[in-house]
Order: structure tokens, then sequence, then C-alpha cells
């Protein structure tokens, strides 16, 4: 296994895991391509965090500042659709910590892109598509507002499409790249859900905001399964 190969059938087959595995181990041929702002798992910029996951990424396409990698790093997470409330606790718990951790997230509507907001100078914002892709397309100034002060990754080259099943293994990354998880609102059998298992079996620590009975979320599910309970006025303490 070598750089050049990983990025050839990275490219070639669209950033998909299991056919690149297989082509390594096929050890098929491969060609040099000249290609920027790419990191390999051989290269000493890659995450360290990746290197617990089971299916570790083999290529990272990025734009903005790397640094971002190497900082004290939180993710927070949550539902796409969300009242005013959770706006509110998501942008409250966003300002808190933007300037103690880096923040990461996943750049869909909803909690994400308060999330985002908070800091572009100081987020990761962790695609579930290719790397020049907009999406969604009405995150497009946001995502090019990051790409210039903070960072975008992604496991999946050019215009790669956004297709269901790469946010659910995109979701491993986001798990993988915080030193804990923030939830701030969760929906039932959500994505959210697949970032917190990723988290779990990262032994990652994990805080949820709760609900009244009121509330349509699993907030308070995730906090009787043994989520830490995440109060804003214990937030300097995380």
């Amino acid at each position: 296994m070598n750089k050049d190969a990983l990025i050839y059938y990275s490219y070639i087959y669209n950033g998909d895991y299991y056919k690149i595995y297989q082509a390594i181990i096929e050890n098929k041929p491969y060609q040099k391509l000249e290609i920027e702002n790419v990191i390999t798992i051989l290269d000493k910029d890659y995450p360290q965090e990746f290197l617990y996951l089971k299916e570790k990424p083999f290529v990272l396409y990025y734009k903005g500042n790397l640094d971002l990698l190497h900082k004290r790093k939180i993710a927070i997470v949550g539902s796409r659709n969300i009242n005013d409330k959770f706006f509110d606790i998501t942008k409250i718990v966003s300002d808190k910590l933007k300037n103690k951790y880096t923040l990461v997230s996943g750049l869909a509507l909803g909690v994400d892109s308060i999330v985002h907001k908070a800091n572009t100078n100081n987020t990761i914002a962790v695609l579930g598509c290719g790397i020049n892709y907009y999406y969604p397309l009405k995150n497009k100034l946001l995502q090019q507002e990051i790409e210039n002060y903070g960072l975008v990754l992604s496991e999946y080259p050019n215009d790669t499409l956004p297709l269901k099943h790469h946010f659910r293994f995109r979701n491993r990354m986001i798990a993988a790249l915080g030193d804990k998880l923030l939830v701030t609102y969760a929906r039932k059998n959500s994505g959210t859900f697949i970032t917190i298992n990723y988290a779990l079996n990262l032994n990652k620590e994990i805080y949820v905001v709760p609900c009244d009975i009121f509330e349509d979320s699993y907030n308070n599910h995730l906090i009787n399964e043994g989520a830490n309970i995440l109060f804003l006025k214990d937030l300097e303490l995380i």
C-alpha cells in the first residue's frame, strides 16, 4: 500500500471505502495522479482520531486550515428540523464553546448549520458528498466561508453525489474527531443516533440537552440510556 495507489483508488471509486479496500487487497494497478489538498492514512497530517475507527478513511480531501485537525475539538450534532427553543439552545451551546474547542459538525441544515455559523474560523465541516459539491445548496455560502477560514473535510473526491449511505458513513468521522459529543436535539431513528453509536464504540463522553414531556424529541431517552445531562450552567466544566 502506498500513497499514490490510495489516491488513485479513491479517485476512480469515488471514495467508496469497500471498493478501495478491495483494490488494496488485490493490489490492483494504479497511476500517479496530481491532486492537491489530499491526505492519506500514510501521511503525518492524517487525523490520529481516525486510527481508532474500524473502517478508517484511506484518503481525505480538504479545503481550508489543516491546523484545526490538531486542536482540541468537540462534535455537536442534532436534527435538521428544530423549533425556536432548540435553535436558541444550540446557538448558546456553540457560542459558549467556540473559543474553547474547534466545533465539528456535518454542515446539514438545522443544528449543524447553527454550530458552524458560531465561528467559521474555528470549525470543521465533514461532508457526505464530494469536496467540490455543495449540499445542501442552501448552505453553499456557509460552506465557502468555512473553506476560506475553517476546514471542510470529505473522504469523497470532486463532485461525488450526496448519497444517503454517504451521510451515515460520514457520521463515524464526526464522532471520532470530537473529544466529546454533544446532542442538542435528537429525533428517533435519525442520523444523530448513528453518530451516537459510533461515539459509544469509541468510548466518547456524550452530553444531551434534557427536554420536558411535551417536546417531540428523543433526548430524555438518551439520558435514560446513560448519556450525561447537559445543563447550560455546566458548560464551563465541559
